[in-house]
């Protein structure tokens, strides 16, 4: 379950006494909000490493490698197939702006459903552009976006004119951190180990190294952090690939007159729910930091690292 951004933001406000100390607005609040996420986030992978290096214990509701694997498992994808391959060389994820074509009118409600691979309508409207693959959200309304799908932001009107030109932009499941590798022959997933381009270089100098189909190998591509490059170049199909992506950017939306929560618009933090009391500690400390009070921050500071100490105890 995921971390509900309108609870972080009212105890923020409650907790930073905003009528003393000085009022957070929406955008500094959002802003310190993905700072937050991302540092969150981020330190899953040093303690998963420092918990392993540590003794094992049986212990059914506090072994502290299986919960940061289960706060981890939610941005964990598995078995995902690139978007393209271009001879041996895979692409494996994009983040791009582009125009596109819309043929005929969308309004707020409507459901728009784009094939994931081809990028052809199944349902809705008829978008044209490239590397279109995924559910559409016009004016920040989340529409019909099926599993495994990345979304497509249109900036729009609140319907759209037969063949209007838009310019979109693609929110893709960013990769944060690439996992396994794989190429399947004859049902057999053969797992594809990365090395650099010197260990290349070896491996093909001898006969004992070479990269065969049973025994592939990928190097990255230094041009595009998205595209790996695998030997033996005959391999160029069959490819696949775990990888964790990167936490969406969380915002609290309001609305204009009334000043509260617009839900509608409101993205929350993916985030796993424990990390609740997390996100507002280290909110509060980047607020004393825009409100110019040490207090708050010092405050804040002392209880995450006492946290921390406990954690790691």
């Amino acid at each position: 379950m995921a971390v509900n951004i309108d609870t972080v933001y009212q105890r923020v406000l409650a907790i930073s006494n905003k009528e003393q100390r000085g009022y957070i607005t929406p955008l500094e609040f959002n802003l310190m909000a993905n700072q937050a996420q991302l540092d969150i986030f981020n330190q899953y992978f040093y303690d998963l490493g420092q918990f392993k290096r540590q003794p094992k214990y049986d212990l059914e509701y506090s072994d502290s490698v299986a919960l940061i694997e289960q706060k981890m498992s939610i941005f964990e994808l598995f078995n995902q197939t690139p978007l393209s391959m271009s001879i041996n060389v895979a692409k494996l994820d994009s983040s791009e702006n582009g125009t596109g074509i819309v043929d005929g009118v969308v309004s707020n409600s409507a459901s728009v459903i784009l094939d994931a691979t081809t990028g052809s309508v199944l349902s809705g409207m008829t978008v044209t552009g490239s590397g279109v693959s995924s559910g559409v959200k016009i004016n920040t309304v989340a529409l019909n976006t099926p599993t495994g799908h990345t979304t497509l932001t249109l900036s729009s009107a609140s319907s759209i004119a037969n063949n209007e030109t838009l310019t979109f932009k693609y929110d893709n499941a960013k990769m944060y951190q690439l996992g396994n590798v794989y190429y399947n022959a004859s049902g057999v997933d053969y797992q594809i180990e990365e090395i650099t381009k010197k260990q290349l270089i070896q491996y093909k100098l001898s006969p004992l190294t070479v990269p065969t189909a049973k025994r592939p190998v990928f190097i990255r591509k230094t041009d595009s952090g998205s595209k790996i490059e695998i030997y033996p170049s005959t391999i160029t199909s069959g490819v696949s690939y775990n990888y964790i992506k990167k936490p969406i950017d969380v915002e609290w939306a309001y609305n204009s007159a009334s000043g509260l929560n617009n839900a509608s618009d409101t993205i929350n933090f993916e985030l796993h729910s424990s990390e609740e009391t997390a996100l507002v500690i280290k909110i509060l400390a980047l607020a004393g930091i825009i409100i110019k009070d040490p207090s708050l921050y010092q405050i804040s500071s002392q209880e995450e690292i006492k946290n921390i100490q406990q954690e790691k105890a």
